[in-house]
């Protein structure tokens, strides 16, 4: 099929779509209907139906599919695309595995779960589509690598969604939205041009804030971030003190803000194994998003996940047990068991007790991590492998 804009071409238009330009009359064109890129949507529900809206108002394209496992969200979404085309014959599906059947299909947007992201990505390539994905673009780095290497393999190409419908509707500072481009540049190992980024925000901060302005130390934590994965240990533990100074010198209450640079300052201490001080930071987030978010916030969880671990490397099995436990129970009390953090608590409570020479118990936990990762990801998924691997 002959198109207007190539694939790639149409991966940057929709950069700008989502900033709301393509809404602009330079944008405004009919394009004919033989040379629209034809583009289907998996996941629809939130950033999903951002996605949507965003490609259905590109002249260029067309929307020729819709897919999601919940019959509400696919109702909710036809109903969006009718609305801003009402003659739109886009399919639905609750499979996205018969959607990239299709063969008149260009390309796919991705806005499921955070762990499938990298699997309809690599099917999608497979297929022959090229992939608009929403961040994180890999569940974990592993997955990341099996995704490239099928991307290159497929000649396809693969495009992050980074934070575009906050900048759009005007809910992100340039501070906020620069971070999200930090983590992709870092996933991808981009070190060099993550760290040119994170100095040259920065600087801006220092130029355009007060020296004890919330921005500024966000910013301090950005370039802290990218110290930290580089393995610059010195000046990240530098640059981490003083991110976490000016918030808690700063004249707005700086809570999160606070957990997120105590929370990469563990990270670094974790990786030089000073882990009692890893561990007094982490009670500290932990203290902090208790106080804001809850006891049953997945964040407050994910971060007594982070605790149990640090006190198993201290030999403290028995409190690392009792955490574990907790966050398990909360998830079932709560409704969680299908996020992503509930096979790792599992997996946390086997090797605590395999730890603690319990090993009829541990194997009971590590069948739960199995079983959850086989329902959920499928037994050719790389963190199914890696928890039978481990059993």
């Amino acid at each position: 099929m002959q198109t207007l804009i190539n694939r790639r071409d149409f991966m940057r238009q929709s950069s700008l779509a989502a900033l709301g330009l393509a809404f602009t009359p330079s944008f405004a064109r009919k394009v004919a209907p033989s040379d629209r890129l034809r583009v289907a949507h998996i996941g629809i529900n939130g950033m999903g139906t951002q996605h949507l809206k965003w490609f259905a108002n590109l002249p260029e394209v067309e929307v020729v599919g819709l897919c999601d496992l919940d019959k509400n969200h696919l109702a909710k979404a036809h109903k969006v695309l009718q609305e801003i085309h009402p003659d739109s014959k886009a399919q639905t599906y609750e499979d996205f595995r018969y959607l990239l059947e299709r063969k008149d299909i260009d390309a796919i947007t991705c806005a499921t779960p955070d762990h499938w992201h990298s699997q309809v990505a690599i099917m999608a390539f497979q297929a022959g589509k090229d992939v608009y994905g929403e961040k994180p673009l890999s569940y974990n780095v592993r997955e990341g690598q099996q995704m490239l290497k099928t991307m290159k393999k497929h000649g396809a190409l693969v495009l992050a969604c980074c934070l575009f419908a906050r900048i759009a509707f005007g809910q992100s500072n340039p501070v906020d939205t620069n971070f999200e481009r930090l983590h992709i540049m870092v996933d991808a190992h981009e070190f060099a041009s993550a760290f040119s980024l994170a100095v040259q925000i920065r600087d801006e901060a220092k130029r355009t804030n007060n020296p004890v302005s919330l921005n500024l130390a966000k910013a301090e934590m950005g370039l802290g971030f990218v110290l930290v994965r580089m393995g610059k240990e010195i000046p990240a533990d530098s640059v981490l003190t003083l991110a976490a100074n000016i918030c808690k010198n700063s004249e707005k209450e700086a809570g999160l803000e606070l957990a997120a640079i105590l929370n990469i300052h563990a990270e670094l201490y974790y990786q030089q194994t000073k882990y009692d001080e890893a561990l007094e930071l982490l009670k500290q987030v932990e203290a902090i998003r208790l106080k804001k978010l809850g006891e049953n916030h997945i964040s407050t969880l994910g971060i007594r996940n982070n605790v149990a671990n640090l006190l198993m490397n201290l030999g403290q099995l028995e409190e690392a047990e009792n955490i574990f436990k907790h966050c398990i129970a909360i998830s079932e009390q709560n409704g969680l068991t299908d996020h992503p953090l509930y096979p790792v608590f599992l997996g946390g409570m086997a090797r605590a007790l395999h730890y603690e020479g319990r090993y009829s118990l541990s194997i009971a936990f590590k069948r739960q991590e199995v079983e959850w990762q086989k329902q959920k990801q499928g037994d050719q998924h790389p963190l199914y492998i890696e928890a039978i691997g481990g059993l």
